[in-house]
C-alpha cells in the first residue's frame, strides 16, 4: 500500500506537493494577480496545459511534485503583481486625481 501523498508514476514514487505548498502557492498566485478559483490562459505564462487551464486551479496545484510545485514556488516570488485593470477603483481614482491636478496647473476649473 502506498503512502498518502504518493503516487506511481512511470514506475517511480512520486511525492505529490504538500498542502502547506498548495496554500503558499495560492496566496502567492492571488498576490500576484492570478485567479486562485478557474484556470485561464494566464496560467499558460506558468507552464499550464490548454487542458489544464479549463480546470480549477486546486486541482492544477495539487497534481504538482514537491519539486514541481517548488519551481512554480520560486517563480512566483521572482514575479511582480500583475498590472491592475483599467476599470479598477484605484486605478480609476488615480486617474481622476491626476486630471484634476493637471486641471488645476492649467487654472482649469475642476
Amino acid at each position: 500500500m502506498e503512502p498518502i501523498g504518493r503516487e506511481l508514476e512511470l514506475g517511480h514514487d512520486r511525492v505529490m506537493a504538500t498542502q502547506k505548498q498548495i496554500n503558499f502557492a495560492t496566496m502567492l498566485l492571488e498576490k500576484a494577480g492570478y485567479s486562485t478559483k478557474w484556470m485561464n490562459a494566464a496560467y499558460k505564462e506558468l507552464g499550464a496545459t490548454m487542458r489544464e487551464r479549463s480546470g480549477r486551479v486546486e486541482d492544477w496545484l495539487r497534481g504538482k511534485s514537491v519539486g514541481e510545485m517548488s519551481n512554480l514556488i520560486d517563480r512566483l516570488k521572482d514575479q511582480q503583481p500583475a498590472p491592475k485593470a483599467a476599470d479598477d477603483p484605484e486605478v480609476q481614482a488615480l486617474k481622476n486625481s491626476e486630471t484634476n491636478e493637471l486641471r488645476n496647473i492649467a487654472g482649469l476649473e475642476t
